[in-house]
């Protein structure tokens, strides 16, 4: 399960979780006394309570009156009246609501990533800085810095070494 999101509201993983009836982390308690993660729990609720409640509609009309044990009837003719606007417009709806769930889950993910790309090279940055702050010797004066011995050794010592 994910973290909460940065404003402390409950991340689509953590509802997913609580419609499944899973409740890790307290997430039903911040849901009952947070108005806005309650609301997109109870939204998406009466979503799929809605989509439960029109299945059932519809098998207990089909069950009543099977259409397709009609002979002289096409399909065509069963699906034009099965397929009402609202039925169409309820269908949209939860298909777009899954889709932009999708696309924030992603897009949390590609923030998240970058985030953490960030602080790989800011460290990376750090790193370098520390290295270039911690030698005794610019860079530049390196190759001069190793012909000339810095030891305090007299010059016969430095000669046989």
């Amino acid at each position: 399960m994910k973290r909460r999101q940065a404003d402390g509201h409950l991340t689509p993983d953590e509802i997913a979780a609580l419609m499944a009836g899973l409740d890790e982390q307290g997430s039903r308690e911040h849901a009952q006394g947070c108005g806005r993660c309650g609301a997109e729990l109870s939204a998406l609720q009466a979503a799929v309570l809605s989509v439960r409640d029109s299945g059932r509609d519809w098998a207990e009309r089909a069950a009543v009156s099977p259409r397709w044990s009609r002979v002289s009837e096409s399909p065509w003719s069963f699906w034009s009246r099965a397929l009402t606007p609202q039925r169409l417009v309820l269908a949209s709806v939860l298909v777009a609501g899954l889709a932009g769930m999708e696309a924030w889950r992603e897009y949390r993910i590609h923030a998240d990533s970058e985030a953490a790309a960030a602080e790989v090279s800011d460290a990376a940055l750090l790193a370098q800085v520390d290295l270039q702050i911690s030698r005794a010797v610019p860079a530049e004066m390196e190759p001069l810095a190793t012909l000339v011995s810095w030891s305090p050794s007299s010059p016969a010592e430095a000669a046989r070494q």
